[in-house]
């Protein structure tokens, strides 16, 4: 689909330091790609009440055992 828009040129520049793309094109198209992905995203809140943990899970413990990369602090 072919369209003109006003960009910000200082978003886009900006932008443009972030990402590996070299265009406007292509910046817009990778934007357009996170956006929908981060919306298509399930909320964790609209988990509650669906997930079922088994008795005695403890979430603490598990994240202790979880090896820490050095230089990495928790």
């Amino acid at each position: 689909m072919r369209t003109n828009i006003v960009l910000d040129d200082r978003l886009v520049q900006e932008a443009l330091k972030h990402t590996p793309v070299k265009t406007k094109k292509d910046l817009i198209d990778l934007a357009l790609r996170e956006f929908i992905d981060n919306k298509s995203r399930l909320n964790l809140t609209d988990l509650k009440g669906r997930i079922l943990f088994r008795k005695g899970y403890d979430y603490k413990k598990m994240r202790q055992s979880v090896a820490v990369p050095a230089g990495v602090r928790r």
